[in-house]
């Protein structure tokens, strides 16, 4: 299978996030019924909401690489949080939270062995103040792939045809897509998000194709 990887960033000091547990028409729209449970039984019922919103929306973006016209249901993305996993008719997609008192950072990928989320690589940034939330995620990956070694690389956001949602992200250099990184972007109020991934690193198998 074709590995891939998502990412979501939501910032929890934001006042659309505030409260958002106490919205029961909006939570029994995005959300499954055990979910719902999940989130009435949280001592933090706000942080439960967002901390499965960030999973769904993190898988949507894995399932959305392989099948680029894929519409996002949330309610049809149902977060397993004690086995840490999204599910989605028969696909699974391992997940990974990082949180902090202003934030939730999630990470998806397509298959646990391999890779392990162990592998992918990520970092959150606050915005400075005036930043453009956009340039700014693209600027922290273009500047964590230098760092890791790729330089001059370029991050291209296909355009969507006839009218689609644009592509993935992509990293470029010298004219050429590098196929073997896999990057994920995410924005959100005050905090942006990068994850990539180099397939490169790892064991080839019958579970790894480079697209």
């Amino acid at each position: 299978m074709t590995l891939h990887l998502g990412n979501d960033i939501v910032d929890l000091t934001d006042p659309f996030t505030v409260g958002k547990a106490g919205d029961a028409r909006f939570v029994r729209r995005v959300f499954a019924t055990s979910e719902q449970g999940w989130i009435a039984a949280s001592p933090d019922p706000d942080r439960a909401l967002w901390r499965l919103w960030a999973a769904k929306e993190a898988a949507y973006k894995v399932a959305r690489k392989s099948s680029p016209g894929l519409i996002f249901a949330h309610a049809q993305f149902e977060v397993l949080p004690d086995e840490s996993r999204v599910v989605c008719g028969k696909a699974s997609f391992p997940v990974q939270w990082d949180e902090q008192p202003g934030w939730i950072h999630c990470l998806a990928v397509s298959s646990s062995s391999p890779p392990s989320l162990a592998l992918c690589r990520c970092r959150v940034d606050e915005l400075a103040p005036g930043q453009e939330p956009s340039e700014a995620v693209r600027g922290l990956a273009t500047r964590l792939l230098a760092e890791a070694g790729w330089a001059a690389a370029t991050i291209v956001r296909p355009s969507g045809q006839g009218g689609a949602r644009p592509g993935a992200p992509e990293v470029w250099q010298a004219g050429g897509r590098l196929a073997h990184l896999d990057l994920s972007l995410s924005h959100d109020g005050r905090w942006v998000a990068v994850a990539w991934m180099d397939l490169n690193n790892l064991a080839i198998s019958q579970d790894v194709r480079i697209d």
